[in-house]
């Protein structure tokens, strides 16, 4: 029986590396933080993952059945990484590693290249490491990339924002029609439910998030500050419009927590009233964000709602070791955030 009124937990799972790949489902590539390309043995794409299309700015739905080296990337027909490909398969080598330049005239990527044989599916399996970008060539502007524009239907029917990503515009009745049905059907499972689908979308905007800030700074997410890549992750949130996001390290010291505040929450205004926060998506989003950030455990929980009155949605945030510290406060609370930090800062004392 499945249990509708427990989370599953966070798992801190370990880094991907070159040799899992060949075993990763569809979806999992697409949570890999790195560019990964399937190849046949003569070189056609049986595969091509969501950080590739990200950095190589290619719509993957028009490079899968084509020649990598031929059609997509005549920078690598080579020696160096084509002649490099050709040799490995002629070994039994499991992997291969090499350096090499992606020259796109939008600007060279310096790249960490990993050959992972996969032979029960005979494939080759190339993982892309970015190191370092280059400077724009030439008089070629910096040309925004497709992240989800797989889906290719006549241009007349399809919507695309600056990054040519697939987006669809709808309004709040999407979400209150959606929260009506969980309501009716099953209940008591809103927040397991929304929680697991803000960790899936928290993990898949980690890419993107990882291939912009590789771009605009050459160094990754988790090298940052933590403000600052908390305040990435805040403003992709913003540019879709879910709401204004301010994050609040100074509690930290006093009660060892944090908080979000996400104002005029696009998600808790549509779900209608209640007595009960239910944000939990961003919740979920941002559980995602700090396990890949901090390589540690964390756990979100929201101390008030839009939903129930409030003009904003605050999340408090944790270590996943006082979670049930935090799960008391926010019962005792009442939707007080400075309650809630509180009563967190006792328990701590």
């Amino acid at each position: 029986m499945v249990d509708l009124m427990t989370p599953p937990e966070d798992v801190l799972m370990p880094a991907v590396s070159a040799s899992d790949v060949p075993t990763l489902t569809d979806d999992e590539l697409d949570a890999v933080p790195f560019g990964v390309i399937a190849l046949t043995y003569d070189g056609v794409i049986a595969k091509y993952n969501m950080a590739e299309a990200r950095f190589a700015r290619l719509d993957r739905a028009r490079v899968v059945g084509r020649r990598f080296f031929d059609e997509i990337a005549p920078c690598t027909r080579t020696d160096a990484f084509q002649g490099r490909f050709v040799q490995f398969l002629r070994t039994d080598e499991p992997l291969a590693r090499f350096a090499y330049v992606f020259d796109f005239k939008f600007g060279a990527q310096m790249v960490d290249i990993e050959l992972v044989r996969a032979a029960a599916a005979q494939l080759i399996y190339v993982c892309v490491n970015r190191t370092r970008f280059g400077g724009v060539r030439g008089s070629q502007g910096l040309t925004p990339a497709p992240l989800l524009a797989e889906l290719a239907q006549e241009p007349e029917y399809v919507l695309r924002d600056g990054f040519a990503r697939r987006i669809i515009q709808v309004d709040g009745s999407l979400f209150a029609s959606l929260r009506a049905t969980w309501d009716k059907v099953a209940p008591r499972g809103w927040q397991l439910f929304c929680e697991e689908w803000g960790r899936q979308w928290g993990r898949r905007a980690v890419v993107d998030l990882e291939a912009m800030c590789l771009q605009e700074t050459n160094q990754s997410l988790r090298d940052q500050p933590i403000a600052d890549a908390v305040a990435r992750g805040g403003a992709l949130l913003e540019a879709q419009g879910w709401g204004r996001t301010l994050t609040d390290f100074s509690t930290i010291d006093r009660s060892g927590a944090f908080t979000i505040t996400l104002a005029w929450s696009a998600h808790g205004e549509s779900v209608g009233d209640s007595d009960f926060p239910r944000c939990h998506l961003f919740a979920g989003f941002y559980r995602a964000l700090f396990v890949h950030l901090s390589e540690r455990l964390l756990w979100v929980g929201e101390a008030c709602c839009r939903a129930q009155g409030a003009s904003t949605c605050t999340f408090v945030v944790v270590r996943a070791d006082r979670k049930q510290s935090l799960v008391s406060a926010l019962g005792h609370g009442q939707g007080d955030v400075s309650r809630v930090l509180d009563l967190l800062a006792e328990r701590r004392s």
